[in-house]
């Protein structure tokens, strides 16, 4: 997880299911300038209630999720009904049938 990015100083959430990565993620979150909530959570069970975000961000992590469809329900679950999914694009995933 690249915090360092432009577009990840936006305040709010990220996902983080390796315990090793979410050591990392902690470290480099220090360094942002906005307020970042490091989750250590699978995509497959996001914890924030139903409707809490305004965008969902995934890059190039569709591939990575067990079970991509549940993490894409678990995103659109989080998202408000005005919300909106956005993600970079992917080669072809097995696990996503």
């Amino acid at each position: 997880m690249n915090l360092s990015n432009t577009w990840l100083q936006a305040s709010g959430f990220r996902l983080e299911p390796s315990p090793e990565l979410l050591a990392i993620a902690r470290r480099a979150a220090e360094q942002c300038t906005k307020s970042v909530k490091l989750i250590g959570s699978p995509a497959e069970r996001i914890p924030p209630e139903s409707q809490s975000f305004d965008t969902v961000i995934t890059t190039w992590t569709l591939c990575s999720i067990e079970d991509a469809a549940q993490g894409l329900k678990e995103m659109r679950r989080v998202l408000k009904a005005d919300g909106q999914l956005l993600g970079s694009p992917q080669g072809l995933c097995a696990n996503l049938g």
